[in-house]
């Protein structure tokens, strides 16, 4: 990869990680369209790098509210009791539960999808006609998804739940709907974000906790590629390492930079113009790549 090439994709991969098209959607396209290998060890030495960028602009974004639940948890240490909290501190006890039951379904899922996502994904045997198999299913990926989004922001709900008195079984439904993501060109904060409109989660409260929700999430798939590289033949190249450097400094502003943007953007507006650009990619992408 070239220094440009990272810098593309760095970007690309801070952007698509929180705002609703689909980062693994893009980064394989994408690199299909430059010519980019993405089973070789240079380039999983680039994901480990950009997704520490975009896990690290989740944790500082959010750090106010991090640090919060850990003064709650450790306020529940010290007392032994949950009647002695403030009713300010049950409040937020009860947003820890639904974090920690919504991430617990998606990481449980994962782990035992683990092997075979990645090894119809990022298998490096895959023949020509597989990973044309791999595009056309993405890019299929991406159509559905922009049409349920389309689809559900015209769906009228009465959104009148907030993050700690959401009900048990629909924190259960966002954690199955972040799972989706595991399936390239579907969207995790996309999927997430219909489904807390579908479950009626409050519109304030659905973006902050899509977000929080997916640091586990994204903590536990860097854990999973260091434990790869650690446990295989495959090294980092020492040569490349300014080139990881630039892809984690990269994914890490333009990930800041998303955060930022989605959070303003629905205040006021739907993600309906995000499954419209997730099509259009779709029909660009199978025209560059399948004709």
């Amino acid at each position: 990869m070239t220094i440009i090439e990272t810098i593309f994709l760095g970007i690309v991969q801070g952007l698509t990680e929180f705002i609703p098209i689909s980062s693994s959607g893009h980064l394989l396209l994408l690199s299909e369209m430059l010519g980019i290998n993405t089973s070789e060890s240079s380039f999983i030495g680039f994901t480990i790098f950009v997704h520490v960028g975009t896990l690290l602009a989740a944790l500082i974004f959010f750090r106010k509210e991090l640090l919060k639940y850990m003064q709650i948890l450790l306020k529940v240490i010290h007392l032994k009791s949950f009647k002695k909290l403030k009713t300010t501190d049950k409040t937020g006890l009860f947003e820890i539960k639904n974090i920690a039951i919504a991430s617990t379904v998606t990481l449980i899922i994962a782990f035992f999808l683990r092997h075979t996502i990645q090894d119809f994904y990022e298998n490096p045997e895959n023949d020509l006609e597989v990973q044309k198999q791999i595009i056309l299913i993405t890019i299929i990926g991406l159509i559905i998804a922009g049409t349920i989004f389309l689809i559900s922001t015209r769906i009228k709900i009465h959104r009148k739940n907030r993050i700690h008195n959401l009900p048990w079984y629909k924190t259960i439904l966002i954690g199955l709907a972040q799972t989706i993501a595991l399936f390239y060109g579907v969207s995790r904060s996309g999927s997430t974000l219909t489904m807390c409109h579908m479950v009626g989660l409050k519109k304030q409260d659905s973006v902050k906790y899509v977000f929080i929700i997916s640091i586990p999430v994204i903590l536990a798939g860097f854990i999973y590629e260091i434990y790869q590289v650690v446990t295989s033949a495959e090294t980092l190249s020492n040569d490349l390492i300014v080139t990881y450097f630039i892809g984690f400094i990269t994914a890490f502003i333009s990930g800041y930079i998303a955060i930022k943007f989605l959070i303003e953007y629905l205040k006021h507006n739907s993600i309906a113009i995000f499954g419209v650009y997730c099509i259009g990619f779709a029909i660009l992408s199978s025209v560059i790549l399948l004709t």
